[in-house]
């Protein structure tokens, strides 16, 4: 992990404290790039939540790659550890190619996954580490998904697309959705459906 990076990251996520707490608990975050560390001025209980998100990011794939960022949402509902479960099964792992000649799998040639997402139970936050680029659409999904507990019959998708357009498709499902024509002849749905999209990936 890029120290000087989540260095950033971490302090502005503690400065949104109301003011009234960053007064009564402090948080410095510097970062000393010669030996990548982190050097934290904190009490006892703010530096239990930071120690524990430098964990989680020292053990997630890929971090600090080129074109890639790390980001912390906080969420207001939903648990963050059921949330981030739900959220990497909508990224998973790509499969692990194979050898064109002896058709065994190769598991050096897999490449990085692209999303990983973990959640902080000290913060209620997910950390994320992915593509810049995604980090849009991704925002979009989070704010969706915290807007309520999610039930154990919700299911999430996503889908590639490769002729149709984003925005219109979007807009079609919701009017679907919103008029009911989505929910099994009948049934009634028991859980909104919820379009996201990410229009940098056509997804």
């Amino acid at each position: 992990t890029d120290a000087e990076n989540l260095a950033a990251v971490l302090q502005k996520e503690f400065d949104k404290r109301p003011m009234e707490q960053r007064g009564k608990s402090p948080v410095s975050i510097e970062a000393d790039p010669g030996t990548n560390t982190l050097i934290v001025s904190a009490t006892d209980d703010a530096l239990s939540e930071i120690e524990a998100v430098v964990t989680k990011l020292n053990e997630m794939e890929a971090s600090g790659a080129e074109g890639r960022e790390i980001r912390i949402f906080p969420l207001k509902v939903a648990r963050a550890e059921d949330l981030a479960q739900t959220i990497d099964q909508m990224f998973p792992e790509p499969p692990v190619p194979l050898d064109p000649r002896t058709r065994q799998p190769r598991p050096d040639l897999k490449p990085a996954r692209e999303v990983v997402v973990r959640g902080d139970r000290a913060t209620n936050s997910l950390i994320v580490d992915a593509p810049s680029k995604r980090l849009a659409g991704f925002e979009q999904i989070v704010k969706s998904l915290d807007q309520a507990k999610v039930s154990n019959e919700v299911v999430f998708r996503t889908y590639k697309l490769e002729r149709a357009d984003i925005n219109a498709l979007a807009a079609t499902i919701r009017n679907l959705a919103t008029s009911g024509s989505l929910a099994s002849i009948g049934k009634v749905a028991s859980a909104p459906v919820t379009v996201s999209m990410d229009a940098p990936t056509a997804c």
